[in-house]
């Protein structure tokens, strides 16, 4: 990209983030195509949990889930994928609000294991990722990032998964 397309993109992209920010919590999460995320929530019971308490929620980007080893839909409603399911979707939900300034602490998920967060990074027990923006409200924070993480090795629920799925007429 040239510097003059550099300086010109900059400033939109600024004013950009910044006019998403001021939006409601709804409008920033349907804005950065988080509504695989809300999905993937109600399909593994956890949505009115997480609508009637404090919770600091890690929102994968669609790409993200592209990158599944199976796709989308199937790990939403196949049989065989109940435990992948609710396990990916309990590990992006940690219990309360992430303080904004935090320097990289560990943090209890719904599925009962911790991930750390740090000002510009989540890791996992599996995987790390990138935040690329966070929401704040007085019950949310969402923080917005590149790459899915696991609470447990992904090939393992991958492997036992697709067993199940092949022998599933």
């Amino acid at each position: 990209m040239s510097e003059t397309k550099l300086a010109i993109a900059r400033p939109r992209r600024r004013a950009a983030l910044a006019a998403t920010s001021a939006a409601p919590l709804s409008d920033a999460v349907s804005s950065r195509g988080a509504r695989r995320f809300l999905r993937g929530l109600a399909s593994a019971d956890l949505l009115e949990d997480v609508r009637s308490g404090a919770h600091t929620l890690i929102v994968p980007v669609d790409r993200a889930f592209d990158a599944l080893p199976w796709s989308f839909d199937a790990l939403l409603t196949h049989d065989a994928l109940v435990e992948a399911r609710v396990d990916l979707f309990e590990y992006l939900v940690v219990r309360g609000l992430v303080p904004e300034c935090e320097a990289g602490a560990p943090y209890r998920t719904l599925h009962g294991t911790d991930v750390w967060i740090g000002p510009d990074a989540v890791f996992g027990r599996y995987g790390a990722a990138r935040i690329l923006r966070s929401v704040r409200s007085p019950r949310q924070v969402i923080l917005f990032v590149d790459r899915l993480i696991f609470a447990s090795a992904p090939r393992r629920d991958l492997v036992g998964a697709r067993q199940e799925m092949d022998a599933t007429p």
